[in-house]
């Protein structure tokens, strides 16, 4: 069972040797990898003699590829479970930051102009991981979700954020375990306590941060009346508003997909995460369904106060171009 935690009740770092935790991780993905996953294979050799040679002081970052490499590892549910857990007992150690550069180049593109970070290629490579289907699997990744989520160390936000909540509730819809289930919206319960706390505990940065927000460009100013009671909702409130639109866009892909209705007919994208009319246009900065510009930077801008709110580093500036 995952335990519902906040921020000041959750236990201290343990003291956990990362290259120790790496040595054994690799060992046992030799001993159950088959021969046909060579770069995984030829990767966790190569990190054992690079581990040998650390005397013990290692940036476990740096060795992100061959967990990575792990998670890939089609129609080895064993390997996956084995990186899953590398990377839960990382990040509850506090020892996995994930702040450099994204080397891998991932599937899912920055959708503002800050550069992808080493944590969101984790996140990511969490989310796509092979034998999902495996229940051991399937547990795993929701602990490991949950635990970067929630970490001190490594800051999940903007659409890592987003993916890992998606993920989560998607295993919520979509499993047959009511055991499973349960622990998807335990999940999500932490998820939205922890985010809710950052926000409680960076209130008057939110506050400043808000006050000193302009707009430069024209459509931006056009909606600032709108901003303007986004930036004066208390933190707790703005955060129900975006985190509850966010689901609603899961549930409508749900919805359409069987073809079905909320009571009006979708728009060409479905229905609009702000005020649920029908979406003929897409944001192209988050790519959720909106029905006007108005809306768009509604969701914009409450997506960067989230964020402000929660100590963590903004998005950047979004485009400001029609839906």
């Amino acid at each position: 069972m995952i335990s519902v935690q906040t921020d000041q009740a959750r236990p201290a770092p343990q003291d956990v040797r990362g290259d120790l935790v790496l040595k054994e991780a690799c060992n046992l993905i030799l001993k159950e990898a088959p021969k046909k996953f060579k770069d995984l294979r030829d990767q966790c050799t190569a990190d054992l003699e690079r581990l040998g040679k650390s005397a013990g002081s290692v940036i476990l970052d740096d060795y992100v590829k061959v967990l990575r490499l792990a998670l890939e590892a089609q129609g080895s549910p064993k390997v996956v479970a084995i990186a899953l857990d590398v990377i839960h007992k990382l990040t509850a150690a506090g020892q996995l930051s994930g702040k450099g550069p994204d080397p891998f180049n991932g599937a899912t593109p920055s959708t503002s102009a800050t550069p992808r970070a080493l944590i969101d290629a984790v996140v990511e490579a969490v989310t796509l991981c092979a034998d999902q289907a495996d229940d051991n699997v399937q547990v795993r990744q929701m602990q490991t979700l949950l635990a970067l989520s929630t970490s001190q160390n490594c800051k999940v936000h903007g659409s890592s954020l987003m993916l890992s909540v998606s993920h989560i509730f998607k295993i919520c819809r979509d499993t047959k375990s009511a055991q499973h289930q349960k622990q998807a919206h335990t999940c999500l319960s932490q998820m939205l306590t922890t985010v809710m706390q950052r926000m409680e505990l960076s209130s008057q940065s939110f506050v400043d941060a808000s006050r000193q927000r302009t707009f430069t460009d024209d459509g931006a100013q056009a909606t600032a009346t709108a901003n303007a009671e986004l930036r004066a909702m208390p933190p707790g409130q703005l955060l129900n508003e975006w985190m509850s639109s966010y689901l609603n866009v899961q549930i409508d892909k749900v919805v359409m997909e069987q073809g079905g209705t909320n009571g009006e007919a979708p728009g060409k994208f479905g229905w609009c995460i702000v005020c649920r009319k029908p979406a003929l246009h897409y944001c192209v900065d988050t790519k959720d369904p909106v029905c006007d510009r108005e809306c768009k930077h509604r969701n914009l801008e409450r997506l960067r106060l989230v964020e402000a709110s929660c100590g963590m580093s903004p998005a950047g500036e979004a485009s400001a171009t029609a839906p």
